[in-house]
């Protein structure tokens, strides 16, 4: 008998008698249908994350609160309003997920100004320039990096995403990388300090090669296109050029698999203006294989068109 009493009067303390916690900081979340929430802050124009309350309710209830107390607040939006502005907010009691026995006091602060932008949806490039971090393994290279889809449907602010033509990813990490990967992206989740969003799913695809051979090929001749009733002499300052190419681990290449040219008719729009002299910086056409290809430009060259040496006189008539 005397057990029960006890816990009769154990359950009437814990439950019937009124306590008091706090103060405690509650997190502040805020909805806002068809706009972004940016700033909060105070009437003193204090940045605002957290709201402090003071609870009161039965001691047993306010032992067991719940650990995840949230302040949420959903803003309404009412008249005429330009792309981005603000807003006076009341926090109310209702504002809490708390049972109805324990009471919010004290709310601080009690008014918050938020900053609202009209949102907008909008087809973004997914910018994969960029998205890598670390290195491959020794000896392997990125040899090519693209997002599947290109482009994806972008939540955000009205006057960020006017802004934009392509959307960041969060960096992928290929450390120690040996062959190509294809993984799921995501897209940064601010743009300068604001929330972007999308539901669209995409991945990033990195190729992974082993990194090619550097071989240096020297005194390539540089051919010279003309017509061939052209009237005058050509040459080229240098005649012959040393090349630098990047090619397959242990790929040969010879003098014969590279053709270099300069095109003398591209240098005149008609035959009628063509006239000697000289002319720098022209670019070196050229045909390679295809698996080889420049590890450096090929430096221009000078075509020097002079007159045609004039023919030796007929000899003289015999006595």
């Amino acid at each position: 008998m005397a057990l029960f009493l006890a816990l009769v009067v154990w359950f009437y303390i814990n439950q019937e008698y009124t306590d008091k916690l706090g103060p405690i900081d509650v997190p502040l979340k805020l909805e806002a249908s068809s706009y972004v929430i940016g700033e909060i802050r105070d009437v003193n124009n204090q940045p605002v994350k957290t709201v402090r309350v003071e609870l009161e309710g039965p001691r047993g209830v306010l032992k067991e609160k719940p650990a995840d107390i949230i302040c949420r607040h959903k803003v309404i939006v009412t008249g005429m309003v330009e792309e981005t502005f603000r807003q006076p907010e009341q926090i109310r009691e209702s504002d809490f997920n708390l049972p109805p026995s324990i009471k919010v006091k004290n709310i601080t602060p009690s008014q918050i100004w938020v900053q609202l932008m009209k949102e907008e949806e909008k087809y973004l490039r997914v910018k994969s320039t960029g998205c890598t971090e670390g290195e491959p393994a020794k000896g392997y290279e990125i040899t090519e990096v693209k997002a599947e889809p290109s482009e994806i449907l972008v939540h955000g602010p009205k006057h960020i995403l006017d802004k934009l033509s392509e959307i960041p990813t969060k960096p992928l990490d290929v450390s120690g990388a040996t062959a190509s990967f294809s993984r799921p992206g995501d897209i940064v989740e601010t743009v300068e300090g604001l929330q972007v969003s999308t539901s669209d799913a995409f991945r990033i695809i990195v190729n992974i090669a082993e990194k090619p051979e550097e071989i240096i090929l020297k005194d390539v001749e540089v051919k010279i296109l003309q017509p061939s009733d052209f009237p005058y002499l050509v040459n080229t300052k240098p005649k012959q050029l040393d090349l630098k190419f990047k090619v397959p681990k242990g790929r040969k290449i010879e003098k014969g698999q590279v053709e270099l040219f300069v095109n003398v008719g591209k240098l005149y729009s008609e035959q009628k203006d063509i006239k000697p002299g000289s002319f720098p910086g022209v670019q070196v056409e050229f045909n390679l294989p295809p698996d080889i290809i420049l590890a450096e430009p090929i430096k221009p060259v000078t075509i020097e068109i002079s007159e045609l040496p004039k023919p030796p006189p007929p000899p003289l008539p015999g006595p």
